[in-house]
């Protein structure tokens, strides 16, 4: 058969394919059996008896087999002097981020504000994300600006998670927190679940003990 019969009379394997390289695999059983199939990948149709491993990679990618995974090692290679520069420049800052964190939490919360940083640099955001929670905090207790915090917030563009990370820190550890979460909330239209409200009621509680065990301190000291 010519290629234009070959593309015509080949019946297509519509199963599910994880990458490129299964593809590629599925298609060279096919063509040692002399099985005339094609697969859709990315838009593109591979065919059993006229692709090979470099031809399926150019379709797809643009670049030849090997191109493709030289670049794609220069790339991994370069994100991962990205991240160890990340992690250096994130432990440099420790001392910093301590400083700043304890002069508007609590005491009493110290121990965790300091595991709460080891966490973040540890994390996928190397500590962008407590960066983010910290300029919030910072906001929420020097002026109490919730809409000024919600700017901080949404100028960050925070990826889902990296935003999930960034509210628990600053609703664990700002005692303004669990109002700015309700008003972010709000303001984006979410509704807050039972379960959550649990959370937030529970935090406020907490935040409550501590200004109480101050007030305490402070009386006794006048007495």
């Amino acid at each position: 058969m010519n290629k234009k019969e070959i593309m015509k009379n080949a019946r297509e394997d519509e199963r599910f394919y994880l990458d490129l390289d299964e593809v590629v695999a599925a298609l060279e059983t096919y063509k040692k059996n002399d099985i005339n199939v094609f697969i859709q990948y990315n838009d593109k149709n591979l065919y059993s008896l006229l692709d090979d491993r470099d031809s399926c990679y150019m379709k797809v990618t643009g670049k030849t087999y090997e191109q493709y995974n030289e670049d794609r090692e220069a790339f991994l290679k370069h994100m991962e002097e990205q991240r160890i520069k990340q992690q250096i420049n994130a432990l440099e800052r420790i001392p910093e981020w301590t400083l700043r964190g304890y002069s508007i939490i609590y005491p009493q919360q110290r121990k965790q504000w300091d595991k709460c940083i080891k966490k973040r640099i540890e994390g996928p955001y190397v500590g962008d994300d407590l960066e983010n929670a910290l300029e919030i905090m910072e906001m929420l207790a020097k002026e109490g600006d919730l809409e000024k915090a919600y700017k901080i917030f949404d100028d960050a563009n925070n990826s889902g998670g990296s935003a999930a990370s960034v509210l628990d820190a600053v609703i664990t550890f700002s005692e303004q927190g669990t109002q700015f979460y309700r008003y972010l909330n709000k303001k984006m239209g979410y509704d807050i679940r039972p379960e959550q409200e649990e959370r937030l009621n529970n935090i406020d509680e907490k935040f409550k003990s501590f200004h109480e065990k101050i007030n305490d301190v402070e009386d006794e000291k006048g007495e």
